[in-house]
């Protein structure tokens, strides 16, 4: 178990072996690879038996003639121009104005700011006197269709209207995302900084190698997550509807001891499969590492892999489809319902009761059942244990 942890560990460790998350996104390099992890012909073996994360070092232009597609809208480098412009453009630069002309030097924020004013015709990104945006609001489609990598500024709320917003590198995000009609977020690794917010008011939808979540990560009407690492020391919440979060071969899911997960009208779904081109001798599955579950079912879908792992708080009853499971909680009532498990299945709680509340099967295989507390049967459930 601590082998496997390990393993995934190695994106947060450094020499010491200290955790050092504040600077995580700056360890991501220019061709979308994270040192110190294994690499293997331009690509990243991430955590326990997982896929490769293919590199991404080609650079294309965005925004019409702009040729720098790493966008740093915190950058002071002034090295984008434009061509062909239309007409002079007016940019407020602080509290002054600074009039834009063809082939004249930006920096990533003014050139944005340029193409929302040929856009829209109005600047609402707001810019200091370095030519930084520290502020107001701007839309996806001011970006371009190519961004490389991408670094939203603290106070800026990045707004998308319903697209399939695409990152093809990496993401640090230290102000708003906003999906305000739905609509999903794809990146190769994606940093969600302390009190930043990715949200949608209808269901919001993401994809990466590699996902870290300091801030908010909030769904209306649910919460999906296609990743086969995250890490999540801030909220992941559902307003409405379940948080489904998936892996392929590896599902390595690590919080804090305050870390929330919480779908408070719905359930916590964790789903790993096995890829039809993997090793079909190597073994797979989800590990969880603290993190706190707040929702009316946990449901742990490993297929034929293994479910190990110790949590925080699970307030849901939880159900279990897997090969083998070692499962240990700080609840105070950790529930146990529809259990389908071949190899020793074992939970543990260490702050309180089991309630058994459903169907057990093991096929023969010893359960174990360990509680600081009392071991009960739901009354009136129809619990049986096979």
């Amino acid at each position: 178990f601590c082998q496997v942890f390990s393993q995934s560990a190695m994106v947060y460790a450094s020499q010491t072996g200290n955790y050092n998350s504040s600077s995580i996104h700056n360890q991501v390099n220019h061709d979308g690879l994270l040192p110190g992890l294994a690499h293997e012909n331009g690509q990243v073996i991430m955590g326990f038996n997982s896929p490769l994360i293919n590199s991404t070092s080609e650079i294309s232009s965005i925004l019409h003639s702009i040729v720098n597609s790493s966008l740093d809208l915190n950058s002071l480098v002034k090295s984008q121009d434009f061509v062909n412009l239309p007409h002079e453009i007016s940019l407020s630069i602080g509290l002054h104005s600074l009039t834009v002309k063809d082939d004249q030097f930006l920096t990533p924020a003014e050139a944005v700011t340029v193409n929302q004013l040929l856009t829209t015709g109005q600047q609402s990104l707001v810019l200091n006197s370095l030519g930084q945006a520290v502020g107001g609001s701007l839309n996806v489609s001011i970006l371009g269709n190519n961004i490389n990598n991408l670094e939203l500024p603290r106070g800026v709320t990045l707004i998308d209207t319903g697209s399939n917003f695409l990152v093809n590198g990496n993401l640090v995000n230290y102000g708003d995302i906003e999906f305000t009609m739905g609509g999903s977020l794809q990146a190769n690794a994606i940093v969600n900084e302390g009190g930043s917010l990715i949200s949608s008011s209808n269901s919001l939808v993401i994809s990466s190698n590699y996902l870290l979540n300091e801030g908010g990560l909030y769904g209306a009407n649910g919460v999906s997550l296609v990743s086969p690492f995250i890490y999540n020391s801030g909220t992941i919440e559902a307003g409405l509807g379940n948080i489904n979060i998936s892996g392929v071969n590896t599902l390595d899911v690590t919080g804090t001891q305050d870390s929330i997960f919480q779908a408070g009208s719905g359930d916590i779904n964790l789903e790993v499969g096995k890829s039809l081109l993997s090793n079909s001798n190597l073994p797979y599955g989800m590990n969880l590492i603290y993190g706190n579950y707040l929702s009316h079912e946990l449901n742990l879908n490993a297929n034929s892999g293994y479910v190990q792992g110790f949590t925080g708080n699970v307030t849901g009853q939880i159900n279990t489809l897997a090969d083998s499971v070692h499962l240990a909680t700080q609840s105070g009532d950790m529930v146990i319902g529809n259990t389908i498990v071949n190899g020793d299945p074992t939970y543990v709680n260490t702050n309180g009761n089991i309630t058994l509340n459903g169907s057990i099967t093991t096929d023969g295989a010893p359960l174990s059942i360990i509680a600081s507390g009392n071991i009960n049967i739901a009354s009136g459930s129809a619990t049986s244990i096979n």
